[in-house]
């Protein structure tokens, strides 16, 4: 992990970028917005509507910044990227100054592309930077670090963050609109950017038109959190925050994942000894002995689909050792592959290998990736209908040099820039 983004100035090392240009990727020096995310009126940069998007991070030439020999004192460039069509290239929508002396962070979790902008966080040593496409949105006098954002498809595009406190006592802030609507001196969030399951959003969903995540208490007493838009139309959710203790039935050793879904809640635990069992509401479906041949199986994940909830796990077959990866529905196991693969929907997985990308499949359509690359963070897998969109970070070769590179479908084009990807999104009007 590169160090947190301090309020520090280092002119160690040379701040300007240099960015070999080529057909695949933008010219810096041509039609980018000024420094401070204003376009040639002083106004704030309007990004397109739709299109594929890119965010990626971009150190100065010659810089390794896998071995961070600056320890976090050094300054790039975040940049959020448009595609072409026709695998044509990108144009550069957004580019800001990064690292030491800024306020934005070059870390790859400390920036999210939703809602159509550039969200950023900087956590510094008076408290928390967060700006939206390069310009200051809220400053809190809290260190704390951002573990989920949601917009709402709610016409207004309503804005839930959800940030957990580094210091005192700990616990955490949602805000909707950048207002807190609900404080917490304690707790322990569900749920991050950083784990496969949960993607873009983090630990905030969306269920029933509100905005939804689950947070423990005491080490054993869990809360379901339910937030309303704050309209107060008679047709809308509501401002209304709602704490919903959830109850555990007896007999459970381990809790791995929980989930809400269309207003029922789904866990997947170790019952006794059984595992994995799946509760539905009050419904218990044990599904310990659905694979038919012997194994030790960890791991568990909720996988929310449009049709229903699965779970994902890892299965060591007994008798020859084998390491799979098992999709499991309330009936029975649907499928084991193998390797260790992160499913991003019951028909999306992705298949890894000391950390690369080594196959992609979607919708029985398998493409080997030879271990072109690696994925920075899981936003930075997308899929959109029967197209899988990969930002893939040291997989794209230019004579000597690996570059990142965006995969589609299994073409892929190289970003020539010494950094990595984030993210990638396909917005649709």
């Amino acid at each position: 992990m590169l160090a947190l983004c301090l309020a520090l100035s280092c002119d160690r090392l040379d701040p300007d970028i240099t960015v070999r240009h080529g057909a695949t990727f933008p010219n810096h020096d041509n039609g980018r917005p000024p420094r401070g995310a204003s376009d040639s009126t002083g106004g704030p940069v309007v990004i397109p509507p739709d299109g594929l998007f890119v965010t990626a991070v971009a150190y100065p030439e010659g810089y390794d910044w896998r071995r961070d020999t600056a320890r976090g004192d050094i300054r790039g460039r975040l940049l959020l990227l448009r595609m072409r069509d026709g695998a044509a290239g990108c144009d550069t929508v957004l580019s800001l100054e990064a690292g030491a002396g800024r306020p934005v962070s070059l870390d790859p979790d400390r920036h999210q592309f939703a809602g159509g902008h550039l969200y950023t966080q900087c956590i510094t040593e008076a408290g928390t930077v967060y700006r939206r496409d390069g310009r200051t949105v809220l400053l809190s006098q809290e260190r704390e670090y951002l573990r989920g954002i949601l917009v709402m498809d709610d016409g207004a595009g309503t804005l839930y963050t959800l940030s957990q406190r580094l210091d005192g006592d700990g616990g955490f802030v949602l805000r909707r609109n950048w207002k807190p609507v609900l404080t917490r001196e304690g707790g322990r969030i569900h749920g991050s950017f950083g784990e496969s399951s949960f993607g873009p959003t983090g630990a905030l969903f969306a269920d029933g038109g509100q905005a939804c995540f689950f947070y423990e208490q005491d080490s054993s007493d869990w809360i379901l959190v339910r937030a309303g838009n704050g309209s107060t139309s008679p047709d809308s959710p509501g401002r209304e925050v709602q704490e919903i203790p959830v109850t555990l039935p007896d007999g459970i050793t381990r809790l791995y994942d929980l989930r809400c879904h269309n207003g029922t809640l789904y866990f997947v635990c170790r019952w006794k000894q059984r595992e994995p069992v799946l509760y539905i509401g009050s419904k218990k479906y044990d599904l310990s002995a659905a694979l038919p041949t012997p194994g030790q199986k960890s791991g568990f994940r909720l996988i929310p689909s449009d049709d229903g909830i699965r779970i994902s796990g890892t299965v060591r077959l007994s008798y020859n050792q084998r390491l799979c990866t098992g999709l499991w529905s309330e009936n029975s196991l649907v499928k084991l592959i193998d390797g260790r693969c992160d499913w991003l929907d019951p028909e999306t997985f992705l298949r890894k290998e000391n950390g690369r990308i080594t196959g992609a499949g979607i919708d029985e359509k398998y493409y080997s990736l030879s271990g072109s690359g690696t994925l920075m963070m899981p936003s930075c897998a997308y899929r959109n209908g029967h197209d899988l969109y990969l930002a893939l970070t040291g997989s794209g070769n230019v004579g000597a040099v690996s570059y990142p590179a965006l995969w589609i479908n299994g073409q892929s084009i190289p970003l020539p820039l010494n950094g990595f990807l984030s993210s990638v999104v396909l917005l649709q009007q």
